[in-house]
């Protein structure tokens, strides 16, 4: 595949083959600073190209974009490589290595079509990515998609030191967070579109009272206020509005001595929030390299959830997923034991807010409760000092088992040494 040049802002082209040489030039820039093999980070496009097929990136780089957040909508397999930062070239190349390595697995096809879903993705790339470290650690027999007792199928099938391990890997969503972005998403982009309208910048603070019922109704009437609400709004009169549950305010911005006041106060107040400015043209690669640039114009749509959902409900909530999911790893006639590999920041070793007590209800109503299960391996990817990305987290297991001790340690020392990148 011959190499193509691209102009410095021109932006990831909207062809196929096109986006895949125009990714392998920036990612061998961004390589510069992650030091992988450039022979590796050069194949890695095509090996994701081939297995992922033209017609389906085709389809997938034309589906529309929903504004203000460009990517909400967008497979996240393209959003890696529409956007080559240090984290995304790592996904890429950590994606080529599972496939390059993997493809020969018996139940390997079964996965594909799982990458191509964007709702399966997340799963199908947590269940290679595990899968390549266990292979990585001498582990026999190793398949995809085993069967498994009463019809049922685990994700990950192999034998270590003798012991027959069965894996179910699930990236878990909750409804409430998909409803929020759901939200989000849409308000968001009324109130954005309705301010660019009528030249003004503004600031919305929706401070969501209770865990509400984001439906179709709730958007509808949320839309509508918001729409009126920037018609209405002055500089010198804010606007508050209300809808079930959920409390709207809405500042026009004047000044930015104002602006600085008011995000000091409220980006500390909200939990999540999205931010629309103007930047120049000359900065819009350095902005897809996940590189801050300056910015002017800009509007804030900032959301506080809810003070009444503890970490410990967040928890009790994450058991009740990992119990449904239990039986996957049920397999009685090898004596085989069961592996649940679960994917979410929780897991992450930096997270003030998660306690040992939290960490200790996945313990007490999954481990204390089914045999078969030998171990939570509970984890997340993060960036490491070498701005690579890596698995964090830990594995639970019964304190009296030395074997999963043991697998734990063997693992964690795969991990470090970057294999899925080599």
């Amino acid at each position: 595949m011959q190499n193509r040049k691209f102009s410095a802002w021109s932006g990831p082209p909207k062809a196929p083959i096109e986006l895949v040489q125009w990714w392998t030039n920036e990612a061998l820039k961004v390589n510069r600073e992650l030091e992988l093999s450039p022979n590796i980070v050069e194949e890695s496009a095509s090996i994701v190209y081939g297995a992922m097929s033209f017609e389906w990136f085709e389809k997938e780089i034309r589906r529309p974009r929903q504004a203000p957040v460009p990517h909400s909508n967008v497979h996240p397999l393209i959003h890696w490589f529409e956007v080559p930062n240090n984290f995304n070239v790592c996904s890429i190349v950590e994606l080529a290595r599972c496939l390059k390595k993997l493809h020969t697995i018996s139940g390997f096809s079964t996965i594909i079509p799982n990458l191509r879903d964007p709702e399966g993705f997340a799963s199908a790339f947590l269940q290679l990515a595990k899968a390549l470290r266990f292979q990585s650690m001498g582990v026999e027999n190793l398949l995809f998609e085993p069967d498994t007792d009463n019809g049922r199928k685990g994700d990950i099938l192999f034998t270590d030191q003798g012991q027959t391990i069965v894996c179910e890997c699930f990236v878990p969503r909750f409804r409430r967070e998909k409803a929020r972005e759901e939200f989000v998403r849409n308000a968001s982009k009324v109130a954005f579109e309705a301010a660019k309208r009528r030249e003004k910048r503004v600031m919305l603070l929706v401070n969501l009272e209770r865990q509400v019922e984001v439906n179709n109704q709730f958007i509808a009437e949320a839309r509508k206020k918001i729409i009126s609400g920037i018609e209405r709004v002055t500089k010198d009169e804010s606007v508050d509005l209300a809808v079930d549950g959920c409390e709207i305010k809405i500042i026009e911005l004047s000044d930015m001595e104002e602006e600085r006041k008011l995000c000091s106060v409220y980006q500390e107040w909200s939990t999540a929030g999205i931010t629309v400015g103007m930047v120049k043209k000359q900065d819009i690669e350095s902005i897809r390299r996940g590189h801050r640039v300056p910015s002017a114009d800009k509007s804030y749509f900032l959301i506080r959830d809810p003070d009444n959902t503890t970490i410990e409900e967040v928890f009790i909530d994450l058991a009740e997923k990992v119990r449904r999911k239990v039986d996957q790893v049920r397999l009685q006639s090898d004596n085989a034991r069961g592996l649940m590999i679960v994917e979410s920041p929780l897991a992450r070793p930096d997270n003030q807010f998660v306690s040992r007590e939290n960490r200790d209800i996945l313990r007490k109503k999954i481990l204390d409760k089914y045999e078969h299960v030998a171990g939570i391996l509970f984890s997340d990817r993060i960036t490491t000092e070498k701005k690579r990305a890596i698995y964090s987290g830990f594995l639970m297991f019964r304190s009296t088992d030395d074997a999963m001790m043991n697998f734990s340690d063997r693992l964690n020392s795969v991990e470090q040494s970057h294999v899925h990148l080599e």
